[in-house]
């Protein structure tokens, strides 16, 4: 990030926390304007990487073949809300695979291969609050709604989302973080493959660890990340694990 002090204006490139922990690689690229009491407004926009998918995840018996999915969009954000410790987000993705081809090799006629596109928007609303209980410890919860709005009437779900931070800076030269969630999505169209409509419980868990001026470099600091999150669903074939660990350096200017 880089910030003019006179206008309170900031521009900023990276990897939002949020992103970080549901283990999308996104990159943000924005914009944070100071207006005064009302506080600071963001817009940013995101892009990702390819990331491999199946074109047909319901293959059995032969070999599946990949596609490249990506997901972009933008994000906007009303921070420190009349100098309050609130904020409000919205983030919307447009996701695109490249071959969408669920449930082909079933023998599904059109109609129910269309149930079943992963194309289409992601959307999600964020509301925040940053509690400073002391010098050292700060707790931040967020409640959030999520509306998978995809192209598939199957694969649409909404609900919502319970997260709480957790930061701890008592520790010279050390900060410590951790971060938990859970939630619930529901569908309500029936999925022509399992003739249910799906349900998913969703929780996760992030450990992280920054130590700052590492080796006496000035304005650097290095930060190491475990991340793990599931997703729960009546159809079992939908069931999601996520794990990683990482290791990372930055430098403040």
């Amino acid at each position: 990030s880089y910030t003019l002090a006179g206008s309170r204006t900031q521009f900023f490139a990276g990897t939002a926390m949020e992103d970080f922990i549901n283990e999308d690689s996104v990159i943000d690229l924005g914009l944070r304007q100071g207006i005064g009491d009302p506080g600071n407004l963001r817009f940013s926009l995101l892009g990702s990487t390819p990331q491999e998918v199946w074109k047909d995840p319901y293959v059995s018996g032969a070999d599946r073949k990949t596609t490249d999915r990506t997901s972009n969009g933008f994000r906007l954000g009303w921070e420190n809300i009349f100098q309050s410790d609130f904020d409000v987000t919205y983030t919307q993705r447009k996701i695109d695979l490249n071959h969408e081809r669920s449930g082909t090799a079933l023998g599904l006629n059109q109609d129910q291969q269309d149930l079943l596109d992963r194309n289409g928007k992601d959307k999600k609303l964020d509301v925040s609050y940053r509690w400073q209980i002391d010098k050292d410890n700060v707790l931040t919860p967020t409640l959030s709604y999520i509306d998978r709005d995809l192209d598939g009437n199957a694969m649409k779900m909404d609900g919502y989302q319970a997260d709480l931070g957790y930061s701890y800076l008592g520790l010279q030269g050390w900060q410590f973080g951790a971060d938990a969630f859970g939630g619930h999505l529901k569908s309500d169209h029936t999925n022509p493959i399992y003739d249910q409509k799906q349900s998913v419980d969703r929780y996760g868990v992030s450990l992280s660890a920054t130590y700052l001026e590492p080796f006496g470099l000035k304005d650097w600091s290095t930060r190491a990340a475990v991340n793990y999150g599931e997703e729960n669903s009546n159809i079992n074939f939908y069931d999601t694990r996520l794990g990683s660990v990482s290791v990372g350096m930055s430098y403040n200017f």
